[in-house]
């Protein structure tokens, strides 16, 4: 048994920057706990294209990792 608890959120910095964050805290049987963290930013290029960065830590009872992450998207319509 065991939950979590998280939240995600992006806020427009202006109109081709947002600020992204996400934040998770989970618990389970056997006194198994961890914690999740990232930020990051992303850039609009236009309506299809997009970049975004972003760093991301975990720590937990099965052990720890960090993360940079870099991603372009590109949208077909």
């Amino acid at each position: 048994d065991g939950g979590y608890l998280g939240a995600f959120a992006l806020k427009p910095l202006s109109e081709k920057w947002t600020l992204m964050t996400a934040a998770a805290y989970s618990v389970g049987s056997n006194d198994y706990s961890g914690y999740f963290a990232a930020i990051g930013a992303s850039y609009q290029f236009d309506k299809k294209q997009s970049f975004k960065l972003f760093a991301a830590t975990e720590d937990s009872d099965y052990g720890s990792d960090q993360n940079l992450v870099l991603g372009y998207t590109y949208q077909f319509n």
